[in-house]
């Protein structure tokens, strides 16, 4: 009963013509890069092959936690320490709701942690970001949201300040997250709730604007690969950073895509910028100066986070 009602809720969405539709195009247009990126999926859900991070530290920048639709946070803490994960962004959605409970003690991972770790937590002086340590292991946490402005959501990463409640225009959402600190990344574009779903033309503006990254998300399997595709054409032809994210909603999907800074730029960008990480990880997105490592989602992790 339950595939039954999944599938009909999967035909009776209203974003399935677009969903076939660009996948079609974009299938004319680009078959190599559409049959590559059909390949891989099939590859990582068939054999179970995954493509491994490169050495150095690794960086979660889109997941979600229980303050928006995600996992427990102090679980997320956890997995990161031990998946040595070194750098996070905790993108919730419309809120940074999770930093903000750990600045300002509300909610305490001594206390919520399953493990029976002790935590201890350093925040920066500008609160664009904290260092939260456990037995010798440390993960950098960013001041992050996913925010949704009036044509779709973006990434603002190591931010300070607040966002008003209503929904913003792209541009000044954008404007504003660069006053307050924060770099931005055009998430899924061309997924329905992507800014890209209103015209290719949403994404160059965004760039136009100040955004300094577009995101191949690891959610979006077949047919929706087309996203992934034009993703990386817009990049390159737009002049930014490609980024590749897991979007992890569930504990199991978190750390498997994500960027790869090597140590030795890290650490030369951290001298650069007076020890403030929320600038060293924009500095390094902005230039490109990381690697990729990236793996989609099996059809059974897509479906038991995604409703239609």
């Amino acid at each position: 009963m339950g595939i039954v009602n999944t599938v009909s809720g999967i035909v009776r969405n209203e974003h399935l013509g677009y969903v076939l539709g660009s996948f079609a195009t974009r299938s004319l247009i680009n078959p190599l890069l559409m049959s590559r990126e059909s390949s891989r999926f099939l590859r990582h859900w068939l054999s179970g092959r995954r493509e491994l991070p490169k050495p150095g530290l690794r960086f979660e920048h889109h997941c979600h936690s229980h303050f928006s639709d995600g996992a427990r946070l102090a679980d997320i803490v956890d997995f990161l320490l031990d998946d040595g994960v070194s750098v996070w962004s905790l993108t919730d959605h419309d809120n940074s709701n999770a930093f903000d409970s750990l600045r300002d003690g509300s909610y305490n991972l001594n206390d919520e942690t399953a493990n029976m770790r002790r935590y201890d937590l350093d925040f920066s002086y500008d609160g664009r970001f904290m260092e939260i340590h456990s037995g010798g292991k440390r993960v950098v946490l960013l001041r992050s949201i996913e925010l949704w402005t009036d044509k779709g959501e973006i990434g603002i990463h190591g931010y300070s300040g607040k966002f008003p409640a209503k929904r913003l225009p792209l541009g000044e959402a954008i404007d504003r997250a660069k006053d307050m600190g924060g770099y931005v990344v055009i998430n899924h574009p061309y997924f329905w709730e992507g800014i890209g779903y209103h015209g290719r033309d949403c994404v160059e503006f965004a760039v136009s604007r100040g955004a300094v990254a577009i995101e191949k998300n690891a959610t979006e399997i077949p047919p929706q690969v087309y996203s992934a595709v034009q993703a990386e054409l817009d990049a390159k032809d737009f002049g930014v950073s490609l980024v590749t994210s897991g979007d992890a909603h569930q504990l199991e999907m978190y750390g498997n895509s994500g960027l790869t800074f090597r140590e030795n730029d890290y650490e030369t960008a951290l001298r650069l910028n007076g020890g403030n990480h929320a600038d060293v990880v924009r500095s390094l997105v902005t230039e490109g100066t990381f690697e990729t490592y990236f793996n989609y989602v099996t059809p059974r992790q897509f479906l038991s986070f995604f409703s239609f």
